[in-house]
């Protein structure tokens, strides 16, 4: 297999109505793919190698954005119940929850409608999907008028020389040329974000849900697409600096062998 209509034959072809949960949630046995490896831990099992998955390893960069906004949230606890977060353990146990739902809850969410989304186009039952998801607008309209025209959805990546591993939101073609997407609910695009892009381009296979195997194709688009609760998105095509993430890959391992010792 090695065009991306043979891909995308496949994935129609074992496409079904259940829609598998988003990356790294436990799922029930019934739902588990074949054969596809799982993020466990931050590591993917591919032939008895446990390789680290992308997002992990871009874990060891510093996000000045995270620390201001989780100072913020801490400091919202507080003016909204000081009884209760009367203590900076409290007030730090708020951060992800103050709103009443967590920020990665909101982000899986849209991920897995978005996935159910692309699933029903190969299907050719896009016209009659419906969600209240409040990022569903915003998701058909990126479907609209991006038109990108799905080959696979939620694949794992895995590069084996450098023994890395990762799930892309969406492999497609745009007017016929190959596309390698990834969905963010984020404020803005971070630069980081580049890097995970970089890292899926450089995957030299993927793996369908069902297990199969296919040797995938250099995207000639790399882009995030920020999607927003207004039903509105932003398209930001990236190029990410694969020597950036390999740098950043190194100092992660050797973090990782000062942690082993």
């Amino acid at each position: 297999m090695s065009t991306f209509d043979e891909i995308r034959k496949q994935a129609a072809e074992k496409a079904t109505d259940t829609v598998i949960p988003h990356r790294g949630t436990p799922m029930p046995d019934a739902w588990k793919p074949n054969n596809r490896p799982q993020r466990r831990g931050g590591y993917y099992l591919i032939d008895g190698i446990d390789m680290p998955s992308v997002t992990t390893i871009l874990g060891i960069i510093n996000k000045p954005a995270l620390i201001t906004w989780a100072a913020k949230q801490g400091a919202k606890a507080v003016l909204k119940d000081p009884v209760l977060y009367d203590t900076p353990y409290a007030a730090a146990s708020a951060i992800y929850t103050i709103d009443g739902e967590k920020a990665t809850d909101r982000g899986k969410e849209a991920h897995a409608v978005a996935e159910a989304y692309a699933h029903s186009i190969l299907k050719g039952e896009q016209d009659t999907f419906e969600s209240a998801n409040p990022y569903f607008k915003s998701i058909k309209a990126f479907f609209d008028q991006m038109r990108p025209d799905p080959v696979a959805i939620e694949v794992v990546l895995f590069n084996s020389k450098y023994q890395y591993a990762g799930t892309a939101d969406l492999l497609a073609t745009i007017n016929g040329r190959p596309a390698l997407i990834d969905y963010k609910t984020s404020k803005a695009v971070y630069e980081d974000m580049g890097l995970q892009l970089a890292a899926y381009r450089e995957c030299d296979t993927g793996i369908l849900v069902d297990g199969t195997r296919f040797p995938t194709i250099r995207p000639e688009i790399e882009a995030i697409v920020l999607l927003r609760d207004n039903g509105t998105f932003q398209w930001s095509p990236l190029d990410g600096d694969f020597e950036a993430f390999l740098a950043a890959k190194r100092l992660w391992e050797w973090r990782e062998n000062l942690n082993g010792d």
